[in-house]
Formats: C-alpha cells, sequence, structure tokens
C-alpha cells in the first residue's frame, strides 16, 4: 500500500514575516530569499529597506547598480542616508541615467544628506547627474546635515527642484559665510513648511522665507527645534529672529535642544556670551515632551564658566510653561580627566539634593533621564562611571529605568535620526 505524499507544512505569512523581522545576519537573509518568491520580497525588505553610505566609492557602485534596466532589489529601498560622500577630490562615473536610476528607486520615500567633517562640502560640489537623479526621486522626507556654505542661489537651486512629494524637512548646521537675500526669490517658497528637525543657525539662512515679522502668513510647523549660539558677527538678529520664530511655532514643538556654548570674544562676559538662552523665548512651547541639554565643546570647562552656564540651563527649565508634558531629559557633556569630579560637582549631580532630584520635582512625569557623555579616551568614560555613580540613587535609578547612560565619542556629532540619535 503506498503512502499519500506529504503535504508541505505551510506556516501563516504573518508568522513568516515576523520571523524574518527578527533576523539580523545578512547571509541568513539571503538565505531566506531562496525559499520563495514571497520570502524573497520580505527578505530584501530587511536588507534594502533602508541603506547607509559612509564612501563615496560604495555609493558610486550603488548608483551603477541601480540604474541597470533588470535591477529589482532597488524596490525594497525605502531610505537612503548619505554622510560624507561629496568633495573635491571624490570622482564619480558620469556615464549613468539619472532617469532610470530615479525609476528603479521609485519607492525611496526618505533621503538624508550630511558631513560630520569640520570641512562642510559646498552643496554645488554634489557632482550635477546626482543632483539629477535626488530631483527625480519622489521622496516625502529631505534631511540635509553639516552641508555648507550656502549662498543665494544654492539655497533657490534646492527649493526651485524641490517636487511636491516632499513634505517635510530636517535642516541641520547649514552653514553660510553670509546671510542671502531670497527677497527676490519669493515666489518659490510659497509653500508649507513643515521641518521634522531645524535649529536656529539654519533659521538665519531663511530668515527672509521664515521670519514671522515680515511673513505674517507664514504657513510653518517644527517638531524639533534647536537652540543654537550665534556667531557674534549676527548675535543680536539671530536672537530676535529666533524669540519671534520660537513665539510663531512653539506650540507644535515636540523636542526641545538648547545647545549651552561659549560663542563670542574672551572679553565678553558671560551674561553677553548667554544672551540666546532668554528663558521668556519658550512661553509658547507648551507640548515639549522631550529637553535635551547640551554642553559642547564650544564652551569653557572651567569653573568660572561653568556656574553661569548651569545658572541659565535652570532658568530655561523653569521657563517651560507645561511641566507635566515633559517626559524625557537628555544632557551632553565633555569630560576632560582633569575636571571630572568638579564638573560633576558644578554640574550639581554630587550636591543633596542632587540635579536627578530636582528634576523629577520640577518634572512629574519624567520617564527618563538620558545622559551622553562625549569623552576622547574610553579610559575617561570609566573615570566618569566612577565619579557619576557617587550621585546619590544613581544606580537605583538606573535599576529601575529611569536614567540612562549612553558614552560617545568625542568627534560623534549626530546620527541621521536626529531623535534618537546624539545630536
Amino acid at each position: 500500500m503506498m503512502l499519500a505524499p506529504l503535504k508541505p507544512f505551510l506556516f501563516p505569512p504573518e508568522i513568516v514575516d515576523e520571523v524574518i523581522g527578527q533576523l539580523d545576519d545578512t547571509q541568513a537573509l539571503l538565505s531566506c530569499g531562496l525559499v520563495s518568491r514571497r520570502i524573497l520580497v520580505t527578505s530584501r525588505h530587511r536588507l534594502f529597506f533602508s541603506l547607509e553610505f559612509v564612501d563615496h566609492k560604495s555609493f558610486d557602485r550603488f548608483l551603477y547598480l541601480a540604474g541597470a534596466p533588470w535591477t529589482s532589489f532597488t524596490l525594497a529601498v525605502e531610505e537612503i542616508h548619505l554622510q560624507d560622500v561629496f568633495g573635491r577630490e571624490l570622482m564619480y562615473r558620469s556615464e549613468i541615467n539619472p532617469t532610470q536610476i530615479a525609476s528603479n528607486l521609485c519607492n525611496v520615500k526618505s533621503l538624508s544628506i550630511s558631513s560630520h567633517s569640520t570641512w562642510h562640502p559646498k552643496w554645488k560640489i554634489v557632482p550635477r547627474h546626482i543632483l539629477d537623479v535626488i530631483f527625480q526621486l519622489n521622496i516625502q522626507d529631505l534631511q540635509l546635515d553639516g552641508v555648507g556654505w550656502w549662498n543665494a542661489d544654492d539655497v533657490v537651486r534646492l527649493f526651485g527642484r524641490l517636487l511636491p512629494s516632499v513634505k517635510t524637512l530636517a535642516l541641520r548646521r547649514l552653514r553660510y559665510r553670509e546671510i542671502p537675500d531670497l527677497l527676490p526669490h519669493s515666489s518659490i517658497f510659497r509653500r508649507p513648511f513643515r521641518f521634522r528637525a531645524f535649529d536656529s543657525t539654519s533659521l538665519m539662512l531663511l530668515k527672509d522665507v521664515l521670519d514671522p515679522l515680515t511673513n505674517p502668513d507664514l504657513d510653518v510647523a517644527v517638531q524639533t527645534f534647536h537652540i543654537q549660539a550665534p556667531k557674534p558677527s549676527i548675535a543680536k538678529s539671530s536672537n530676535l529672529l529666533t524669540r519671534r520664530f520660537l513665539h510663531h511655532i512653539g506650540q507644535g514643538v515636540e523636542q526641545l535642544l538648547i545647545s549651552f556654548q561659549k560663542m563670542g570674544t574672551l572679553t565678553a562676559s558671560p551674561d553677553e556670551l548667554l544672551e540666546y538662552l532668554e528663558p521668556t523665548q519658550l512661553k509658547q512651547c507648551i507640548n515639549v515632551r522631550m529637553l535635551y541639554i547640551g554642553f559642547t565643546e564650544n564652551m569653557y570647562t572651567t569653573s568660572e564658566m561653568i556656574p553661569p552656564l548651569t545658572s541659565a540651563m535652570w532658568k530655561m527649565l523653569s521657563a517651560l510653561p507645561s511641566p507635566n508634558a515633559l517626559q524625557e531629559c537628555r544632557f551632553r557633556f565633555l569630560t576632560y580627566e582633569s575636571s571630572l569630579q568638579e564638573q560633576l560637582s558644578l554640574f550639581g549631580f554630587l550636591e543633596s539634593p542632587n540635579i536627578l532630584h530636582k528634576l523629577r520635582s520640577m518634572f512629574p512625569n519624567l520617564k527618563r533621564i538620558k545622559i551622553i557623555v562625549s569623552t576622547p579616551e574610553s579610559r575617561n568614560s570609566v573615570l566618569f562611571f566612577e565619579e557619576l555613580r557617587r550621585a546619590e540613587d544613581l544606580r537605583a535609578l538606573e535599576g529601575n529605568g529611569l536614567v540612562k547612560i549612553v558614552i560617545v565619542d568625542i568627534r560623534h556629532k549626530s546620527c541621521h535620526s536626529v531623535v534618537e540619535g546624539c545630536v
């Protein structure tokens, strides 16, 4: 008697998708693609959904493959992140078909271009044929971080070629030698602006477009806004513009980032250096859920400079109009072996009640305090932990998840995820 052949055991598609979604091993995902056509689609999505390129050669090869008529993996790509891939000496092959590449990358929704080097590449350094690809992509979100130096022509080229599909922008650390005159080109900026992330430095670049004083019908919303110290030459105008802008968009801000920096001349007083930290500019920020406080590399770490900085910090914290709304605080510090204990003491970690207790008292719904430590050496991070854990109740707060400590390299500026990154 012959037995009937066994039917293949079929898993529900939802279970297969969940299993593949948990895989991080590239070889395993490639093997899954050999099982069936349906699993190939799912594994490709896991492999190619978000692509990050940190050198121009790999991005150049990707463009070559993406332009091939037979290419199919490109349908899975939805996010592309480009970091430090453009420069004067970086050569790209020019024999590509921008229209074909954009057609193959038809599902790309988000594009970020960032530069973390001290030398900020000009927008015009991006090869023209690559710009042709970028401006044919049907993206919904565009992020530019550290890309400069900008002039009026650069800004006009960018906004003049943006497709209507672009719904959100994230503009950070955009640099310029002179503030461009954009008034003659105002027609190309007549559109709603929705910023996932924006900062006061980039705001000055677009002051002719985004100043509520001169544009009373301005349609703009910002989810994450970063207050930064302005250049001394434009400090007064920048401070006034930032206050007007925050008054206009404050109710929509959910994540507020504040860098406590020392910018200016050596003869300037602390009060002059910190004029950009005017507490009243926060009075419209009623929906802030996350607050970032960054003590950056531009500040003095001496005992003379830290007290006015911490005083300004507490004034800004006290000025938040809806303390019950705040759910997370993040602090970023630079550490130096010679002054760890002094730094922590002056910042209020080693006093009683310490900074952690004060924050919990001020913000009753606080669920997370994240301490981001920038250190030039791994040895410094160990010393910092030893000193920091002298703070009262810190270990207990770490244990229950209220406090989280993250160590990053001092050279690390930001991530392409502004909110989850280290800013």
